[in-house]
């Protein structure tokens, strides 16, 4: 069997794969299990006039004993495993639709001060297409509510992040249907478990085959970093290695291009992956190896270039 030089156990390595980023705090109300989710919406609705509700990343409706009762749990920093399949849903409609077009757009129609429908995401997993009038302002562009001249979005670097952009009102349906389309291209997330990888046995090397796969957001470690759709690919775990008893994952590394972060072998804290994503339901543990994680790193780490699609594709084709 091929083997990998091992990280010394309880000592996250490779780097920038330890637990050190800064993820956004939450709170949460109700159970914090799930069935797998993917990036999927329900049937398209109007939660305020002119803002129809795409994925919503930020509560779910948990089973209650009751039937008259109905519990609600709310994260507002993302329910991880939805806000990371939202990410690689998104990244892969910024990435096909070209950034520099989408930009265009929007400053053809704000130039008319035209009214229109924009697909939005948050840094916590929401998508909303969000119907308003679109205006420059001396230092950016604002959609205004519709129905409102005071209230509206902020779009640009500090505020949400613009997928796509359709002239006029009633564009929600076909912008939720393109987002769909990137959506079910990739793979269905679940929550984050580890129980059943394989124990590290010790010893300078690690197992060559892949166990599991993990998809989040890598927080990064300061300004301009996208950490969207970052694959990890584990082989093995020490279950006590890590603070008051929680294990460690061994693995790779895989993040997009432009990300600012590198692709490259470490190990990485249960709770942080966790806490950042989810874990890809029904991966077939054996289909890939240590070293095909790392072809899949240097296939997507040429700026501009790299095909980190190509990655969530061979992940996805080897779920069930």
């Amino acid at each position: 069997m091929n083997v990998q030089p091992r990280v010394q156990a309880g000592k996250p390595g490779g780097g920038q794969f330890g637990s050190s980023g800064h993820a956004e705090g939450e709170i949460e109300l109700g159970n914090e299990q799930s069935d797998a989710v993917p990036p999927e919406r329900g049937p398209l609705h109007e939660t305020s006039r002119g803002m129809f509700e795409v994925v919503n990343a930020t509560s779910r409706v948990e089973p209650s004993a009751d039937p008259a009762v109905t519990r609600t749990s709310i994260h507002p920093g993302g329910i991880p495993e939805v806000r990371a399949a939202t990410g690689i849903a998104a990244l892969r409609m910024e990435r096909a639709e070209q950034e520099d077009h989408t930009e265009a757009a929007l400053r053809l129609q704000a130039d008319k001060g035209s009214k229109a429908t924009v697909l939005i995401t948050t840094r916590s997993g929401d998508v909303d297409a969000i119907e308003g009038t679109l205006r420059n302002l001396p230092d950016g562009m604002v959609l205004m509510k519709k129905g409102s001249s005071t209230r509206g979005y902020v779009l640009g670097r500090n505020g949400p992040t613009v997928l796509a952009v359709k002239p006029g009102y009633g564009g929600a349906p076909d912008l939720a249907a393109r987002f769909d389309e990137h959506a079910n291209a990739g793979p269905v997330l679940e929550p984050a478990t580890f129980d059943d990888l394989p124990v590290d046995a010790g010893g300078p090397d690690r197992p060559n085959q892949i166990a599991a796969v993990y998809v989040y957001d890598h927080p990064g470690f300061g300004g301009g970093e996208d950490g969207r759709g970052t694959l990890f690919f584990a082989t093995d775990r020490d279950p006590d290695a890590g603070p008051e008893g929680t294990g460690i994952v061994n693995g790779y590394t895989v993040v997009q291009p432009g990300s600012g972060l590198t692709s490259e072998h470490g190990s990485m804290y249960e709770t942080d992956l966790r806490r950042w994503g989810g874990r890809v339901a029904g991966y077939r543990p054996g289909s890939h190896t240590f070293t095909d994680a790392m072809d899949f790193g240097d296939r997507a780490s040429v700026y501009g270039d790299g095909d980190i699609e190509a990655c969530w594709d061979a992940v996805k084709a080897a779920s069930a």
